[in-house]
């Protein structure tokens, strides 16, 4: 962690206004192909680093977490101090009102195949487009 932290403390030190990790609580927090810096070290590169660690040396600006949270989770996380935000993507693929049903606690429409995602696999890399152009089906 000693690494990622030493260039949190340098994007401070610059003032940069936020910065946004992908941190990854939550449901498949560990089966992801992209790293997050909090749970795998980004792909065992370096030690994981937790976000209250990074709030404690990134003092400049917005600290903003990403990855499985819930909208319980994404609460208690900002509630702790050591996320200023939550970001979402996956969750709004198939809940573009995401907001609104996180506040009416309406459950979530389920996650579309994984293929529709920005993922590799077979089917993507066959036809690039699928998954952006054409329905998960």
């Amino acid at each position: 962690d000693a690494a990622f932290l030493r260039y949190a403390v340098g994007l401070s030190a610059l003032g940069v206004a936020y910065l946004h990790v992908q941190d990854g609580v939550g449901n498949g927090a560990a089966s992801t192909w992209f790293g997050k810096v909090t749970t795998d070290g980004f792909h065992g590169k370096c030690e994981p680093v937790t976000l209250a660690k990074l709030r404690s040396v990134f003092t400049s600006g917005g600290l903003i977490g990403n990855g499985g949270y819930t909208a319980e989770s994404a609460a208690a996380r900002i509630g702790s101090g050591d996320a200023t935000a939550i970001s979402f993507g996956r969750s709004y693929m198939n809940n573009p009102d995401l907001a609104e049903r996180f506040k009416a606690g309406t459950p979530l429409e389920p996650l579309p195949p994984k293929e529709a995602w920005f993922e590799p696999s077979a089917k993507t890399r066959a036809d690039p487009a699928w998954g952006y152009t054409k329905s998960g089906g």
